[in-house]
């Protein structure tokens, strides 16, 4: 996640930056993004999947995988234990 975080604060549009976009109110909220913070795309979901076709392969189970880490990580920040997010 952290890599994706930079890559979105640098303006790249990658899987990680993607899957920040979608994590975007909660990566603000817990304060590893600035709240003021605007992402120079703002479709996270489409952004990933379109992503995920150029690559070729099962791009839906991919996505779906990601999705469930991302939802693993947000599960993380509520409890308080990320260790090397």
């Amino acid at each position: 996640m952290r890599q994706g975080i930079l890559e979105l604060l640098g303006g790249l549009t990658t899987v990680g930056s993607c899957l920040a976009v979608i994590a975007l109110p909660n990566l603000k909220k817990n304060g590893f993004i600035p709240l003021d913070f605007i992402p120079h795309f703002e479709d996270g979901e489409l952004s990933l999947y379109r992503l995920l076709g150029k690559d070729g392969g099962d791009a839906y189970s991919r996505y779906n995988a990601l999705l469930r880490q991302l939802v693993s990580f947000e599960r993380a920040i509520k409890r308080g234990g990320l260790g090397n997010a």
